[in-house]
């Protein structure tokens, strides 16, 4: 919609000058924590990137992949 065209522009444009000044703590104060505390789903973005179809895929193919054999310290393990 025009709406959501308008407010992605507006998102991205505030978060890459924020960005551009305070690097990963921007991303962090700005995006991640707001995600966590609103519960919004995305914040486990494996889940949506098809990390877990690649994996059945991979596994088939070869004992263990990237993203099985690093889930301990993967990003998505934090937020359980």
């Amino acid at each position: 919609t025009l709406a959501g065209f308008h407010l992605d522009s507006l998102a991205v444009d505030r978060f890459a000058r924020d960005y551009q000044k305070r690097y990963m703590l921007a991303y962090v104060e700005t995006i991640q924590r707001c995600e966590r505390n609103e519960g919004v789903e995305t914040l486990t973005h494996q889940k949506w990137s098809g990390a877990n179809y690649m994996d059945a895929t991979m596994a088939l193919v070869n004992a263990s992949s990237s993203t099985l054999a690093q889930q301990s310290g993967s990003t998505e393990a934090q937020f359980k």
